[in-house]
């Protein structure tokens, strides 16, 4: 794991393509091609487990030995579809064989005493490529959608001044929320609740309660969701079991959304005419 430079200055894109970007590989060697394939497949269900989280669909595609890695046997890489239509590849795994170990001299000995080369694999997840997935996919035209089960903030109480104990059950929220082992902020700026609402919904913030004389007065909260936009009245008491039952809602539908995009922009082709004909009809993705 380090940080990489790439001297180039035309073909740049903010997270898809940076000059400076974070690199994490993985390289394991194993005795038999068995072992190396189990690792490759072990891979890709990290790389799907791992983006199940963020409410990321991915195809993952055998490439064809013209688009592999040079000089590997076979190229797995993980396709997620960006709105416009585009694949971003988030992460790739590699099945080397002995390509490498015979070229590089990297034997082992086995219980017979006979030096062997070993079968190697390399893996890499895309970190700049993943969070532009997250933000293109989930994103809308008032900023960012992040999932609650990710996201840096995931509660942020606005107080609406002008009303008697506003400002205590505020306070009182926000320790309820943190003793929930929730990340909560309180904003307590000078600015007005508008200005305040379109700053946390630019930055994602899944959830925003709004305390207010009538939620103070009434003993309840009322709670905006990012994605859907819509507002609930919810008791103080049930506050932490509704937002953590909300917090998988909205997982399960920015997935569904996501999923459905995917599905509705992909068709099957078993031969090249076949796909040339799905392409024309407006398909982006082809699985044969």
């Amino acid at each position: 794991s380090c940080t990489v430079f790439r001297y180039e200055t035309k073909a740049t894109k903010p997270l898809l393509r940076g000059r400076e970007f974070l690199w994490i590989e993985a390289h394991c060697a194993f005795p038999d091609e068995g072992e190396a394939l189990k690792q490759v497949r072990e891979d890709m269900e990290t790389v799907v487990k791992a983006l199940r989280k963020l409410g990321i669909p991915i195809l993952f595609c055998l490439r064809p030995q013209w688009d592999k890695f040079k000089g590997a046997v076979n190229t797995y890489a993980a396709d997620c579809l960006m709105p416009d239509g585009k694949l971003n590849q988030v992460a790739s795994t590699h099945y080397l064989g002995t390509k490498f170990s015979k070229a590089f001299n990297i034997y082992y000995q086995d219980a017979d005493g006979e030096n062997k080369a070993v079968y190697q694999t390399c893996f890499g997840p895309g970190i700049g490529r993943t969070l532009a997935a997250l933000i293109s996919i989930h994103g809308d035209n008032a900023g960012l959608v992040l999932p609650f089960q990710t996201t840096p903030v995931q509660v942020v109480i606005v107080p609406i001044p002008g009303g008697e104990g506003v400002q205590e059950m505020c306070s009182d929220v926000l320790r309820k929320l943190e003793e929930a082992g929730l990340t909560a902020r309180l904003d307590l700026e000078e600015k007005s609740p508008g200005t305040k609402y379109y700053h946390w919904e630019m930055m994602g913030v899944p959830f925003r309660i709004e305390i207010g004389s009538r939620e103070s007065k009434g003993g309840y909260v009322t709670i905006f969701r990012r994605d859907t936009r819509k507002r609930a009245q919810v008791e103080v008491g049930e506050l932490i079991g509704w937002l953590k039952e909300e917090a998988q809602r909205m997982l399960s539908s920015l997935t569904a959304t996501a999923e459905k995009r995917l599905e509705e922009r992909t068709a099957d082709a078993e031969t090249l005419e076949a796909a040339s004909a799905k392409i024309k009809e407006g398909f982006e993705i082809l699985r044969a």
